[in-house]
């Protein structure tokens, strides 16, 4: 009989401060129609209205998203120019199925820049493959802020240690049956890592798809401990658990403000003053007629362009009550006003294009320099553990880290060279001002050659192109003075590659 877990399912304090905050991030990030599900959540019922006319407030109202426009926007900096994942022999595969799921590393690591950007926090376990076709082959299981529900520590030689993370796995669905399970990563009392795999037996309530409101109730249910596991690297047990978390600025355990909420915050404090606007439209558009001074059975029964209204009381009186207070105007104020507060906050994709006409270049890239503070330190982070991450697979699966290369983009300003820039290099360097590799890599600064290509490999796509004019330039760039006979350009150029840009050049010949 397998034995009844009795506090798997307990949460970190770390984890009960921070899941509210996490999951005001993620409603705002999905957009309208999860924010009116919310309902009262965040638009709260104005007194005496009735709940069918709450339903038509919370339908006028508009969400700007703008929260997911603002992170769709920090993700293609950092993507604009792709990662650099150059994997061991090792661990090759894990390019392509990097997890469990199938995905490959370069989701993996979107996924893992969005999540640390946003919500602020990502784990990564390196674990062993048990299929026989991927056999010794590590693995990266991840888990969103909201799948780590406890973490422990305790210092060793003045050293913090991680010694338990219990983890939700991803729910098993065959038909009508859904199975949970939770994953608990520990260092026992003999130092050794094991994992420990419970299964859900009695489902009482909840996951974070649900609103929560009860904290006591954010994981619940009963589970039976299922398997107990002891990996080995290389035949020896682990001291060690090989878990890797990604805060903004750092990977300790701890959790932190997510990046967004401030944006969140603002966002939603927009949608309330937009309901209110909204309602206030749809009470004083519309002119409303009056008439008083008649009889009951003498009101007009219809109104509009061929409808006569008629009366031998001369103390009759109609017309129309319109609306003509300034109230709608301070709702208009309010609504820019946090617009603009939330581009103050970092959502500049929202603010008019025509608002920087008078702005130079130079201030503009100062400006999001300045502005990519949370951005850097997400991107440095992501790139820190997963390169630990990586390495200790490589290591697990027999292989060396030094012959892993990891990296993510860090320019986040577009920095294309012209065609003239790129001349003048070359010329340059014809001239002998510097190296084959300095051109190199101001080429690959100016995203002309990518970022991940080195110069011995830029050489042999050289080679391999082959063809007349490659074989020329290089048997010119080894002996300018063997050109073909009948050439009018031989000996005219010093250049390196063959390439004549015109008289002058002082350089030596040097073979690209």
């Amino acid at each position: 009989m397998a034995d009844t877990a009795t506090d798997i399912t307990r949460t970190s304090e770390g984890y009960r401060r921070r899941i509210r905050q996490w999951q005001k991030v993620r409603d705002s990030l999905e957009g309208e129609e999860r924010i009116h599900e919310r309902g009262t959540a965040y638009l709260p019922r104005p007194a005496g209205m009735k709940p069918n006319d709450y339903l038509s407030y919370i339908e006028r109202a508009s969400f700007y998203a703008v929260s997911e426009r603002t992170l769709r926007g920090l993700s293609g900096l950092v993507f604009r120019v792709n990662p650099v994942i150059d994997l061991p022999p090792e661990i090759e595969p894990l390019a392509d199925a990097a997890t469990p799921e199938g995905f490959t590393m370069n989701q993996l690591v979107r996924e893992a820049t969005q999540e640390v950007l946003s919500i602020g926090r990502y784990g990564i376990l390196v674990d062993m493959s048990s299929s026989v076709d991927r056999a010794n082959l590590p693995y990266l299981a991840t888990y969103k802020a909201e799948d780590i529900i406890r973490w422990e520590e305790r210092t060793e030689n003045s050293v913090r240690k991680l010694t338990r993370v219990v983890v939700r796995e991803e729910a098993e669905t065959s038909g009508t049956e859904t199975t949970r399970f939770i994953r608990e990563l520990l260092i026992e009392d003999d130092g050794v890592y094991r994992q420990r795999v419970y299964e859900e037996v009695e489902q009482e309530s909840t996951s974070t798809a649900m609103f929560v409101n009860d904290l006591d109730t954010i994981v619940s249910g009963q589970y039976e401990l299922k398997e107990t596991l002891t990996p080995t690297k290389n035949g020896v047990a682990m001291k060690e658990i090989p878990f890797w978390f990604c805060n903004v600025f750092d990977g300790r355990p701890r959790t932190v403000k997510p990046p967004f909420l401030d944006m969140v915050n603002m966002n939603i404090a927009h949608y309330r003053n937009s309901a209110d606007y909204e309602q206030s439209l749809f009470m004083t558009s519309q002119p409303t007629p009056f008439i008083f001074g008649i009889p009951k059975q003498d009101v007009p029964k219809g109104i509009g362009a061929g409808t006569l209204w008629h009366s031998e009381n001369r103390d009759v009186k109609a017309g129309f009550i319109e609306f003509t207070g300034p109230g709608i105007e301070a709702f208009e104020r309010a609504l820019r006003n946090k617009e603009d507060r939330m581009a103050a906050i970092g959502a500049r994709i929202i603010m008019d294009v025509e608002r920087a006409d008078n702005v130079t270049a130079e201030t503009t890239r100062l400006q999001t320099r300045a502005e990519t503070s949370v951005l850097v330190g997400g991107v440095d982070t992501v790139e820190e553990q997963f390169t630990a991450a990586l390495s200790f697979a490589v290591e697990w699966a027999g292989g060396d880290p030094d012959d892993l290369r990891f990296s993510l983009n860090k320019d986040y300003i577009e920095t294309r060279l012209s065609p003239q820039e790129i001349t003048a290099l070359v010329m340059s360097w014809q001239q002998g001002a510097f190296s084959r590799r300095t051109l190199h890599e101001n080429l690959q600064r100016g995203e002309v050659i990518p970022p991940n290509r080195t110069l011995d490999e830029e050489r042999e796509l050289q080679d391999d192109e082959g063809g007349e004019l490659g074989e020329a330039a290089m048997r010119f760039a080894r002996n300018p003075g063997d050109a073909e006979d009948g050439d009018p350009n031989a000996g005219s150029s010093t250049g390196r590659a063959g390439v004549s840009f015109g008289s002058g050049g002082q350089g030596t010949a040097e073979a690209v």
